[in-house]
């Protein structure tokens, strides 16, 4: 048994031989397979609250209560840049960073009440400010989860909610059920049940039909999708694969 200090967060990088952990103070410890320390990265100003890596291994991404995220491109070595890539946009601490399965996005979770999400431009880097703001919740938002396709998103609040959304901002579903916060969301491998935890001590499993969801979210938002002049054509096909519901 190997003990590392990581009380507020910790990740294996998709090589499994890099570990990261977030402890007390505004720094992030990488640390080999063995326990070893690999390399220390500091650049946020207060508590980093969490990190998380991309699926490839190539960037690091940490949040922070100084209201940002931070993302850390990989260098020769295993080791990571020294210079982060910083997101603003948040107004109150970030909880929570996840990537979606294929590397493309981030979505984050914050104290200010809502997701954000990030993504990567064509050329690999990040927009520093958020591609799309998901609203709805009426307290902080502790948790997000994507769900295996990409296409579907799961956020968890001390509101006692849980929400379904589309990437394009669009709220699928709200699923009442907890009587205080919900701490975590996470999907099942073939994306039909949702697991929510709660600090009111009860975990909920939540039968979903995706397919259903989001045909009824793409039917609603059809019209808008391809009348907004003010759209990109890369938001304008986020439904493209999704087959319409008859109106």
């Amino acid at each position: 048994m190997q003990r590392l200090p990581g009380g507020f967060g910790v990740a294996f990088h998709p090589n499994n031989q890099l570990i990261a952990t977030a402890s007390s103070g505004s720094a992030l410890q990488l640390w080999r397979a063995d326990g070893t320390l690999h390399q220390t990265l500091r650049g946020h100003q207060a508590q980093v609250t969490g990190a998380s890596f991309s699926p490839e291994g190539k960037w690091l991404a940490t949040t922070s209560d100084d209201d940002t995220l931070k993302l850390w491109p990989r260098q020769a070595g295993e080791r990571f840049g020294v210079e982060p890539l910083t997101l603003n946009g948040h107004n109150s601490r970030v909880w929570r960073a996840v990537w979606s399965p294929d590397g493309q996005m981030l979505a984050s979770a914050s104290d200010d009440g809502t997701v954000r999400l990030w993504r990567r431009r064509t050329w690999g880097g990040f927009r520093t400010r958020p591609d799309k703001t998901l609203q709805g919740h009426t307290d902080k938002v502790r948790a997000v989860a994507f769900g295996p396709d990409g296409q579907v998103l799961a956020s968890g609040s001390d509101d006692g909610m849980v929400k379904l959304w589309a990437l394009d901002g669009a709220l699928l579903a709200t699923l009442p059920g907890h009587k205080a916060g919900v701490w975590g969301v996470s999907f099942s491998a073939d994306g039909r049940t949702l697991a929510s935890a709660s600090a009111d001590g009860t975990a909920i499993l939540w039968n979903l039909d995706l397919d259903d969801l989001l045909a009824s979210g793409c039917t609603w938002l059809h019209d808008y999708l391809q009348t907004n002049a003010t759209l990109s054509e890369s938001d304008r096909r986020l439904c493209a694969r999704v087959p319409l519901r008859s109106r």
